[in-house]
Protein backbone atom coordinates (compact mmCIF):
# COMPACT_ATOMS: atom_id res chain seq x y z
CA UNK A 1 0.00 0.00 0.00
CA UNK A 2 0.91 3.41 -0.78
CA UNK A 3 2.70 5.12 2.41
CA UNK A 4 -0.38 7.32 3.27
CA UNK A 5 -2.93 4.39 3.35
CA UNK A 6 -4.74 4.45 6.80
CA UNK A 7 -4.57 1.81 8.97
CA UNK A 8 -7.63 0.59 8.38
CA UNK A 9 -8.32 0.93 4.63
CA UNK A 10 -11.65 1.33 2.80
CA UNK A 11 -12.61 -1.87 0.61
CA UNK A 12 -12.36 0.95 -2.08
CA UNK A 13 -8.61 0.97 -1.63
CA UNK A 14 -8.35 -2.56 -0.95
CA UNK A 15 -9.48 -3.53 -3.90
CA UNK A 16 -7.52 -1.14 -6.20
CA UNK A 17 -4.49 -2.52 -4.17
CA UNK A 18 -5.31 -5.94 -5.40
CA UNK A 19 -6.22 -4.85 -9.41
CA UNK A 20 -2.53 -2.76 -9.21
CA UNK A 21 -1.05 -6.00 -7.87
CA UNK A 22 -2.85 -8.30 -10.10
CA UNK A 23 -1.48 -5.83 -13.14
CA UNK A 24 1.97 -5.00 -11.89
CA UNK A 25 2.63 -8.77 -11.98
CA UNK A 26 0.62 -10.20 -15.13
CA UNK A 27 -1.50 -12.43 -13.13
CA UNK A 28 -5.00 -11.89 -14.70
CA UNK A 29 -4.49 -14.71 -16.87
CA UNK A 30 -4.08 -17.37 -13.68
CA UNK A 31 -7.35 -16.14 -12.38
CA UNK A 32 -10.93 -17.34 -13.58
CA UNK A 33 -13.60 -14.94 -11.91
CA UNK A 34 -17.06 -15.60 -11.08
CA UNK A 35 -15.99 -19.53 -10.67
CA UNK A 36 -16.59 -21.53 -6.84
CA UNK A 37 -14.57 -24.24 -6.63
CA UNK A 38 -17.22 -27.31 -6.00
CA UNK A 39 -15.51 -30.21 -5.58
CA UNK A 40 -11.95 -31.24 -5.11
CA UNK A 41 -10.21 -34.87 -4.89
CA UNK A 42 -6.71 -35.91 -4.72
CA UNK A 43 -5.76 -38.52 -7.22
CA UNK A 44 -3.35 -40.75 -5.63
CA UNK A 45 -3.46 -42.40 -8.87
CA UNK A 46 -1.91 -38.97 -10.76
CA UNK A 47 -0.76 -37.83 -7.49
CA UNK A 48 -2.62 -34.50 -8.87
CA UNK A 49 -5.71 -32.50 -7.15
CA UNK A 50 -8.92 -32.83 -9.30
CA UNK A 51 -10.68 -29.64 -8.81
CA UNK A 52 -14.68 -29.68 -9.73
CA UNK A 53 -15.82 -25.95 -11.11
CA UNK A 54 -19.21 -24.24 -11.20
CA UNK A 55 -18.74 -24.01 -14.32
CA UNK A 56 -18.75 -27.88 -15.15
CA UNK A 57 -15.52 -28.03 -15.84
CA UNK A 58 -12.86 -30.19 -13.51
CA UNK A 59 -9.11 -29.65 -13.92
CA UNK A 60 -6.19 -30.83 -12.42
CA UNK A 61 -3.89 -29.27 -9.80
CA UNK A 62 -0.87 -30.01 -8.78
CA UNK A 63 -0.49 -27.87 -5.44
CA UNK A 64 -4.34 -26.74 -3.50
CA UNK A 65 -3.84 -23.76 -1.58
CA UNK A 66 -7.08 -22.55 0.16
CA UNK A 67 -7.32 -19.33 1.56
CA UNK A 68 -10.69 -18.39 1.46
CA UNK A 69 -10.48 -17.57 5.56
CA UNK A 70 -12.94 -18.53 7.78
CA UNK A 71 -14.54 -15.40 8.55
CA UNK A 72 -17.61 -16.70 6.51
CA UNK A 73 -19.46 -19.31 8.30
CA UNK A 74 -20.86 -17.48 11.76
CA UNK A 75 -20.78 -19.93 14.88
CA UNK A 76 -24.05 -19.66 16.94
CA UNK A 77 -23.65 -21.19 20.75
CA UNK A 78 -25.98 -23.75 21.83
CA UNK A 79 -27.95 -22.44 24.43
CA UNK A 80 -31.25 -23.09 25.22
CA UNK A 81 -34.39 -20.10 23.61
CA UNK A 82 -31.39 -18.84 20.82
CA UNK A 83 -33.02 -20.47 17.88
CA UNK A 84 -36.23 -18.64 19.00
CA UNK A 85 -34.54 -15.14 19.17
CA UNK A 86 -32.95 -15.76 15.66
CA UNK A 87 -35.49 -16.77 14.08
CA UNK A 88 -37.87 -13.98 15.15
CA UNK A 89 -35.77 -11.21 14.26
CA UNK A 90 -34.78 -10.52 18.20
CA UNK A 91 -30.50 -11.40 17.42
CA UNK A 92 -28.29 -11.72 15.01
CA UNK A 93 -24.42 -13.04 14.65
CA UNK A 94 -21.76 -9.93 13.90
CA UNK A 95 -21.23 -10.93 10.42
CA UNK A 96 -24.14 -9.76 9.54
CA UNK A 97 -23.49 -6.05 11.69
CA UNK A 98 -22.76 -3.17 9.60
CA UNK A 99 -23.25 0.48 11.45
CA UNK A 100 -25.37 1.44 14.86
CA UNK A 101 -28.06 2.60 12.44
CA UNK A 102 -28.95 -0.53 11.79
CA UNK A 103 -30.10 -1.02 15.76
CA UNK A 104 -31.48 2.14 15.81
CA UNK A 105 -34.90 0.87 16.84
CA UNK A 106 -33.44 -0.55 19.61
CA UNK A 107 -32.78 0.62 23.42
CA UNK A 108 -30.94 -1.96 25.65
CA UNK A 109 -28.23 -4.51 23.25
CA UNK A 110 -26.58 -7.16 24.55
CA UNK A 111 -23.23 -8.00 23.01
CA UNK A 112 -21.90 -11.69 23.44
CA UNK A 113 -18.58 -12.19 23.27
CA UNK A 114 -14.94 -11.63 24.64
CA UNK A 115 -13.14 -10.73 21.21
CA UNK A 116 -12.15 -7.55 19.06
CA UNK A 117 -15.95 -8.10 17.30
CA UNK A 118 -17.37 -7.76 20.43
CA UNK A 119 -15.37 -4.79 21.73
CA UNK A 120 -15.70 -2.99 18.33
CA UNK A 121 -19.90 -3.36 18.43
CA UNK A 122 -19.81 -2.20 22.21
CA UNK A 123 -17.74 0.98 21.49
CA UNK A 124 -20.03 1.56 17.91
CA UNK A 125 -23.49 1.10 19.63
CA UNK A 126 -22.37 3.36 23.65
CA UNK A 127 -21.21 6.05 20.66
CA UNK A 128 -24.81 6.58 19.15
CA UNK A 129 -26.06 6.43 23.02
CA UNK A 130 -27.36 2.79 22.84
CA UNK A 131 -27.46 0.73 26.48
CA UNK A 132 -25.02 -2.09 25.93
CA UNK A 133 -24.40 -4.85 27.97
CA UNK A 134 -21.91 -6.89 26.84
CA UNK A 135 -22.13 -11.00 27.64
CA UNK A 136 -17.95 -11.85 28.67
CA UNK A 137 -16.52 -15.21 28.89
CA UNK A 138 -13.85 -14.45 31.28
CA UNK A 139 -12.66 -12.07 33.64
CA UNK A 140 -14.43 -9.00 33.96
CA UNK A 141 -11.17 -6.91 34.94
CA UNK A 142 -9.36 -7.17 31.34
CA UNK A 143 -12.86 -5.36 30.18
CA UNK A 144 -13.81 -1.90 30.20
CA UNK A 145 -15.06 -0.62 33.20
CA UNK A 146 -18.94 -0.13 33.01
CA UNK A 147 -20.01 3.51 32.41
CA UNK A 148 -24.16 5.02 32.29
CA UNK A 149 -24.30 2.85 28.58
CA UNK A 150 -21.83 0.04 29.30
CA UNK A 151 -21.98 -2.62 31.66
CA UNK A 152 -20.89 -6.44 31.56
CA UNK A 153 -22.63 -9.35 32.72
CA UNK A 154 -22.26 -13.00 32.88
CA UNK A 155 -22.74 -15.79 30.24
CA UNK A 156 -25.84 -16.27 28.90
CA UNK A 157 -27.96 -19.39 30.39
CA UNK A 158 -30.66 -19.50 28.50
CA UNK A 159 -32.97 -16.84 26.27
CA UNK A 160 -36.38 -16.34 27.49
CA UNK A 161 -39.71 -15.87 25.35
CA UNK A 162 -40.39 -12.51 26.93
CA UNK A 163 -37.03 -10.34 26.47
CA UNK A 164 -35.07 -12.04 29.55
CA UNK A 165 -32.27 -13.04 29.33
CA UNK A 166 -31.06 -15.84 32.15
CA UNK A 167 -27.21 -15.48 32.63
CA UNK A 168 -25.20 -18.04 34.47
CA UNK A 169 -24.77 -16.93 38.05
CA UNK A 170 -28.24 -17.11 38.31
CA UNK A 171 -29.72 -13.45 37.79
CA UNK A 172 -31.65 -12.22 34.72
CA UNK A 173 -31.59 -9.56 33.14
CA UNK A 174 -34.71 -7.90 31.55
CA UNK A 175 -36.08 -5.97 28.86
CA UNK A 176 -33.49 -6.66 26.36
CA UNK A 177 -34.91 -5.32 22.94
CA UNK A 178 -32.06 -7.19 21.11
CA UNK A 179 -28.76 -9.52 21.01
CA UNK A 180 -26.14 -9.35 18.59
CA UNK A 181 -23.96 -12.46 18.80
CA UNK A 182 -20.14 -12.05 18.52
CA UNK A 183 -19.28 -15.63 18.99
CA UNK A 184 -17.00 -16.36 15.92
CA UNK A 185 -16.94 -18.12 13.10
CA UNK A 186 -16.80 -22.20 12.00
CA UNK A 187 -13.98 -23.63 9.72
CA UNK A 188 -16.08 -24.81 6.43
CA UNK A 189 -14.16 -26.38 3.51
CA UNK A 190 -17.10 -28.06 1.74
CA UNK A 191 -15.19 -28.27 -1.29
CA UNK A 192 -12.42 -30.59 0.16
CA UNK A 193 -13.36 -34.37 0.42
CA UNK A 194 -10.40 -35.17 1.99
CA UNK A 195 -9.28 -32.79 4.62
CA UNK A 196 -6.83 -34.47 6.40
CA UNK A 197 -4.45 -34.10 3.14
CA UNK A 198 -4.70 -30.18 3.79
CA UNK A 199 -1.94 -28.70 6.42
Amino acid sequence: FPPETPLFPAAATVLQYLENYTDHFGLRRFIQFSTLVTATKWSRVDALWKVSLSTGETLDFDSLVVSNGHYRRPRYPNIPGLHTWLSTGRAMHSAWYRRPEQLASYNKIVVVGGGPSAHDLCVDLTAVGKRVLQSIPSDPETYPPDSDLYRKVPRIASYKDNGELLLQDGTVEQGVDYVVLATGYEYSFPFISEPELVC
